[in-house]
């Protein structure tokens, strides 16, 4: 393969290690190669910016497996390109769309899971012959939460209880609500903490 670059390195990434190999010569000489293995902390990528700098690199190529990489994009992606030749550079947003795009990722994540809570939540009332779905639109709107929240202090519900926390339209669905609640199973609700 013909060579295109004087100074470049290729790095393998790990969780607590990075391996750099440099190449460097002329493109007509068999270049010289050298192999070195930093810590993935702050310091020792640090100090595998600093050797590449010091020996003129200005191509790296490295492997974008997991979120190993990021870090040490982080601290080359000012003094070295990264890509590499025949190597397809992969498309690295910029740094405040990076962050964006993990938040963004997260938040997703947790929305998620608070919908299979809630799933999970709507099954073991269900399961207790209370169907609260039956009667409100979202269960986990405030007057679901609230009533919620009641059957898990009180193991019960009270019809003046249930006027006293019915919001909006609900409050002419109280006979309905009352109804929906005659499960047998109310007491044994097993829902860890209070619906916030």
């Amino acid at each position: 393969m013909e060579a295109i670059l004087e100074n470049c390195c290729g790095l393998d990434v790990h969780r607590d290690t990075v391996v750099a190999c440099l190449l460097t010569g002329h493109l007509e000489d068999r270049p010289k190669k050298e192999i070195r293995t930093f810590s993935t902390m702050s310091k020792g990528l640090h100090e595998l910016g600093a050797w590449l700098q010091s020996a003129s690199c200005t191509h790296v190529a490295m492997e974008s497996t997991g979120v190993y990489w990021k870090p040490v994009y982080q601290v080359l992606e000012e003094s070295c390109e990264l890509c590499c030749g025949l190597i397809e550079g992969s498309f690295v947003p910029p740094e405040d769309i990076r962050e964006l795009r993990d938040l963004t990722r997260y938040r997703k994540k947790m929305v998620n899971h608070a919908s299979a809570e809630k799933n999970r939540i709507q099954k073991v009332l269900e399961s207790a012959g209370i169907k609260l779905a039956s009667v409100i639109y979202d269960v986990f709107g405030v007057t679901g939460r609230s009533i919620l929240n009641q059957l898990m202090d009180q193991g019960k519900l009270e019809e003046d209880t249930v006027r006293s926390l019915v919001k909006g339209q609900i409050k002419n669905k109280v006979p309905q609500l009352m109804d929906a609640k005659t499960g047998k199973a109310v007491r044994f609700i097993p829902l860890p903490h209070r619906c916030n």
